[in-house]
């Protein structure tokens, strides 16, 4: 059995009573409960999957959303759940520019490319009212389809107990009442079947004493050292060696020069690329976009694995991948989403304020600018007109255009027919898969099965995993999404494999060739001094000294403990001075010069 207790651990600690995960990781986490579930029936019979929630009160749907995956719910007796259905809320804040002085010059590619209309208009754009409209319905039928199948046993155990003519038909229409009338009470919920009791928090006592709980900490803990004692070494078969799948992330913000940038990233893909374990590689992602440069710069890197080192690339989308994200994954081998993922956004969105007299008079300021060409477009204080607006929209249909091929090349669209998902419109993971801008749903384990398959021959068996979790806490597993460290059980089950879209480059896959399956993530973790050392070596100063703070103190000790200084130093110090130090100079000079040049504001110093 399996028992959640959300709110206070066992030690009386307060904890957050809400999951803050969004829909695509909560769809994740339901899937991974019912393959628990499946597992622990197979092996003890009807009722050895049992599962448990315990919570005081929902904060939030989404909270909800993933206990209702479990076999029974208790809440307080005073608590209640938040069913409103999924909605969106957006500001707008052009009259608030006007007011300031402040005009927002807006060029977007195309109709449904909205991301800068909180900028430039007053009202929600009616294409992008009606794109989100068809999203947000999508992500609800979703939540209800799913509350609905999973409570289904109770909510009709509960109508025919009422003995009402008013109560609705199917399940759906209970959990779409409830939506409609929400938030629910605590004893309106039971009644309705949405819950199962209402319970104190002595009363999850009782069920957990009941039952020799041992907590997840220590669960985890203890199936690391038996899978450590336990577990075979692998084993060749055939003269073939394990499945490594290497997982590089991509998440947050997509830009040129961060501690989590293209260039980065892009040296993670390469690294695992030319790992001799690596087979295939995951690129798991969550973001909702970012710089055109960073996002094809990452998308070449993909390119460039899968053509130079025959490397296949998976994509797995978590909540979000939209936008740049899809751009720099659109050429992967194969992609993968979740029904609430929320993807596409192919369009191009430029915004640039301008700071008008009204503005400068207000503050008390007056600007001058002087020019040795006529050319104002980097002007924050003149609007482009005539010429110069005509060059800033060729650019910004220079751009979309690359964008739309990079798609149609990647996902085999003719010209027209990517035309008919792009134009910045978003979609659900369910939409996407019925338009082709993904092949399969399927979550992060699924992407690694995938990966090993394309990798090592297109039908591979998947071996019942023992999974223990890099970081001790699972709640701080979940909340980081590490991949879990795998280790070979001892006993092989086949698992069906989705069939998406047949082509070539994506086959549909069967199982029957048994092997392992590792991850390896990338970039490997290295000591400040080894991060220092290659970063100036490539010449990159400014990155050798932005590591520091990412590396760590920590990390610096451990090298100096362990004997890793001095052993870093011998190898790559002698290499470092025997470089040209001008030549380092005059490279670190024109990585600032054009990090001055992309800025958007005018500095003087």
């Amino acid at each position: 059995s399996l028992v959640v207790r959300v709110g206070v651990s066992p030690g009386g600690n307060q904890n957050p009573i809400s999951t803050g995960l969004g829909v695509a990781q909560t769809q994740e986490l339901r899937e991974a409960l019912a393959t628990f579930q499946a597992k622990k029936e197979a092996q003890h019979g009807p009722g050895g999957g049992k599962s448990y929630f315990f919570i005081d009160s929902f904060d939030d749907q989404m909270t909800y959303y993933l206990a209702s995956a479990f076999s029974d719910i208790a809440v307080h007796p005073a608590g209640y759940l938040p069913l409103t259905g999924i909605s969106s809320t957006q500001f707008y804040f052009k009259d608030l520019a006007d007011r300031l002085g402040i005009d927002v010059h807006v060029e977007a590619r195309k109709d449904y490319k909205s991301v800068v209309a909180p900028f430039s208009q007053s009202r929600m754009p009616e294409k992008h009212r009606e794109n989100m409209m068809s999203l947000l319905e999508s992500l609800n039928t979703t939540f209800i389809g799913d509350v609905a199948r999973s409570r289904a046993a109770d909510i009709t155990s509960c109508a025919q107990a009422s003995g009402s003519d008013s109560q609705p038909a199917t399940a759906a229409e209970v959990v779409r009442k409830a939506m409609e009338e929400g938030p629910i009470a605590a004893p309106d919920a039971q009644r309705l079947g949405l819950v199962t009791a209402q319970d104190y928090l002595f009363d999850v006592g009782l069920v957990i004493s009941r039952r020799k709980a041992l907590s997840v900490g220590n669960y985890l803990r203890a199936r690391k050292r038996e899978a450590g004692k336990t577990a075979p070494k692998p084993q060749k078969s055939d003269d073939e060696g394990p499945v490594t799948v290497g997982v590089v992330y991509l998440a947050g913000g997509i830009e040129r020069r961060s501690q989590l940038g293209a260039h980065r990233l892009s040296r993670a893909l390469l690294e695992a690329a030319k790992d001799t374990d690596v087979g295939g590689i995951v690129l798991r992602i969550d973001s909702g976009g970012g710089d055109v440069i960073a996002s094809d710069t990452i998308g070449a890197t993909v390119d460039y694995v899968q053509t130079k080192f025959g490397k296949p690339v998976v994509a797995s989308y978590g909540n979000v991948s939209a936008s740049g994200a899809y751009y720099a994954s659109a050429s992967c081998k194969r992609i993968f989403a979740s029904p609430g993922t929320i993807t596409g956004s192919i369009g191009v969105a430029a915004m640039r304020p301008i700071f008008t007299r009204k503005l400068l008079g207000s503050i008390g300021t007056n600007v001058e600018e002087l020019y040795t060409i006529d050319n104002r477009s980097g002007s924050l204080f003149l609007a482009p007109q005539g010429a110069e607006l005509e060059r800033h929209r060729k650019l910004v249909d220079a751009i979309y255009a690359t964008f739309t091929e990079r798609v149609a090349k990647g996902r085999g669209y003719s010209r027209e027919g990517v035309e008919q998902v792009a134009q910045g419109r978003i979609f659900t993971g369910t939409q996407a898969l019925s338009n082709g801008l993904v092949d399969e749903m399927g979550g992060f384990t699924r992407a690694i099965e995938a990966a090993a398959q394309m990798a090592y021959g297109s039908q591979v068996e998947i071996l019942k995993k023992s999974v223990v979790y890099r970081l001790e806490s699972l709640a701080k597993a979940l909340d980081s999404e590490l991949p879990p460290l795998v280790f070979n059980d001892e006993a092989a089950s086949k698992q069906p494999v989705a069939a998406g879209a047949s082509t070539p480059d994506k086959p549909i896959f069967k199982a029957d060739i048994t092997r392992n399956i590792r991850v390896k993530e990338f970039p490997e973790e290295k000591g400040v001094i080894r991060i220092l050392i290659n970063s100036f070596m490539d010449g990159d100063i400014d990155s050798a000294l932005d590591c520091i703070p990412t590396a760590g103190i920590g990390a610096l000790l451990h090298d100096a403990v362990s004997g890793g200084v001095s052993a870093a130093f011998e190898n790559g110090l002698s290499s470092l001075l025997s470089r040209d130090p001008h030549r380092l100079l005059e490279q670190s000079a024109r990585r600032q010069q054009g990090a001055r040049a992309e800025s958007s504001d005018t500095e003087f110093k």
